[in-house]
């Protein structure tokens, strides 16, 4: 058995990238935050309604990805994203994800994602910074395509909920890496 095959027990034995980075967005992040999650408890980690508002985020043929503007609008305090998704992205959400911190990384394998296992795929997790990103969108874009009220996503606020007025911005941390 060489060093690669144990490798491949050892990660079969240990949990799954998606089970700490549930525990790890249970335990980091404020209850109530409304967090953007590409795939809810699928191939992602699970962000339980019981906690937060979850806000699916789908990448479609005949829907742009969502933007700055769509994000503060929205009132979005996180995004959590996986590997498995990004090469669907078309580069702008990804783009504009680089003017957010990502507070936390979580990933298994020192090289790319096995899709075919569907386990331990790297996640991240940013924070929504409402005033790094208000400044992120070139003049003309995004910004100023939709009138007010637009809500192009549903990114909107659910009936009945409330901003979470003790929401903390969250402190950045260093990226964590399983073996």
């Amino acid at each position: 058995m060489g060093i690669r095959d144990l490798r491949l027990v050892e990660t079969f034995r240990s949990p799954d990238t998606r089970e700490l980075a549930t525990h790890w967005i249970e335990t980091h992040l404020p209850p109530g935050s409304r967090i953007l999650v590409e795939s809810n408890g699928n191939y992602g980690p699970t962000v339980r309604e019981e906690i937060f508002q979850p806000v699916p985020l789908e990448f479609h043929p005949t829907r742009r990805a969502p933007t700055v503007s769509d994000l503060l609008a929205g009132e979005i305090d996180a995004v959590v994203t996986t590997e498995l998704y990004r090469p669907l992205d078309d580069g702008r959400f990804s783009a504009m994800l680089d003017h957010t911190p990502c507070i936390q990384e979580i990933q298994r394998f020192p090289g790319p994602y096995l899709p075919e296992l569907f386990r331990n795929p790297e996640i991240r997790v940013y924070a929504v910074d409402r005033i790094c990103l208000a400044t992120t969108d070139p003049p003309g874009t995004e910004t100023n395509r939709h009138g007010s009220g637009a809500d192009p996503l549903g990114l909107g606020k659910k009936e009945g909920y409330e901003k979470n007025a003790s929401f903390v911005p969250f402190r950045a941390s260093k990226k964590v890496e399983i073996r």
